[in-house]
């Protein structure tokens, strides 16, 4: 699959976020690069990331237009966030 790094905005330097897509299946990854990281933190998507994410730890559901509003209080509850598209977390089972 394609590897899209993305930017962060708000705490540069605190986090690494990255997508990576396969035809119409995507990942969005936000992970701290500092043991402490500030949660005021926006990544900038491109436009094209269609559809709605769910994040594998905390089950949220989004659309990505939405990760900016609630990419803090995701990152609180659990510091990493794994947003799967739609046809990607139907079809993994996380036991």
């Amino acid at each position: 699959g394609t590897y899209i790094p993305l930017s962060t905005s708000g705490a540069e330097g605190h986090w690494l976020a990255f997508s990576r897509q396969l035809r119409e299946k995507s990942v969005i990854v936000i992970i701290p690069v500092c043991s402490t990281p500030e949660l005021k933190v926006s990544i900038n998507l491109p436009e094209y990331f269609p559809g709605t994410y769910t994040n594998i730890f905390t089950g949220t559901k989004l659309n990505p237009k939405e990760i900016n509003a609630v990419l803090p209080a995701e990152l609180k509850t659990f510091p990493i966030a794994v947003f799967l598209s739609e046809d990607t977390y139907s079809e993994i089972v996380i036991e």
